[in-house]
């Protein structure tokens, strides 16, 4: 579903990108790891075409993105659902607005099928019947849920996800990892390309592990495969040891 080929992506003259290649399987959850800063959100703004690579090309579903005018992005991007790693709800709209927002905008749909979809979307990530609270009366949790049904309600064939669980306890990421499983069940040929530092949603969610690594993948492979790998790089990533190759200034 997207390629990643050779991608160089500079800024200032400093490489965020060089010679990055990924394929992301349709229907398969891809999840790329790396360090803080190494680019793994540089990449996503490719495939989504936020960003033009300076060398190399995006391709999805075989539309290169690089070569689209504005308008054609603008339907283009309807084909993907952004969950952000802070949900990004609006803070003076209820639940409801929130997540009908995108179909108001790109739609012409009637209130009656609005509030329907909206009422199956929040079901579908287990959260019924709170349509009418804000975004302030709302766990974390909660929240990222809300944001989940948000990136589903137009049904994308792809769906992006930064940080899932990132400041939630124990028992919240193994709901939010349940949630994602069961959205790959549900909507059939989903395609996630996930952004993540936990553990527990590397292996628990994903199809496939890309190591990023001062701008290129060093490592790709299941998760039996990454559990035991054979780069020192990602083993001490993995492991969270301090001493290895990777030197943290």
């Amino acid at each position: 579903m997207i390629y990643f080929e050779n991608i160089t992506k500079q800024f200032n003259g400093n490489y965020v990108l060089k010679n990055f290649n990924l394929h992301c399987k349709k229907g398969e959850a891809t999840v790329v790891i790396g360090l803080s800063g190494s680019g793994k959100s540089v990449a996503i703004k490719h495939a989504l075409g936020l960003l033009k690579p300076d060398a190399g090309r995006v391709t999805v579903d075989g539309i290169e993105v690089g070569k689209l005018s504005h308008y054609e992005l603008t339907t283009f991007r309807k084909r993907f659902g952004m969950c952000f790693q802070d949900a990004a709800l609006f803070d003076y709209m209820t639940v409801a607005e929130n997540i009908s927002f995108p179909v108001r905008e790109h739609t012409k749909k009637s209130e009656a099928e609005i509030a329907d979809i909206v009422a199956e979307k929040l079901s579908l990530v287990g959260m019924p019947g709170i349509e009418n609270k804000f975004p302030s009366e709302l766990s974390g949790g909660m929240r990222k849920r809300v944001g989940f049904a948000r990136a589903i309600v137009m049904d994308p064939e792809i769906l992006v996800i930064d940080e899932p669980t990132t400041g939630l306890d124990p028992i919240m990421i193994a709901v939010i990892n349940n949630l994602i499983n069961r959205l790959k069940e549900k909507l059939s040929g989903l395609t996630c390309l996930v952004i993540s530092h936990e553990l527990a949603t590397i292996f628990d969610v994903c199809d496939r592990i890309a190591m990023l690594y001062k701008g290129e993948i060093v490592e790709y492979g299941s998760p039996e495969e990454m559990r035991n790998p054979k780069n020192k790089i990602v083993q001490q990533f993995i492991n969270g040891q301090e001493k290895g190759p990777i030197h943290i200034n």
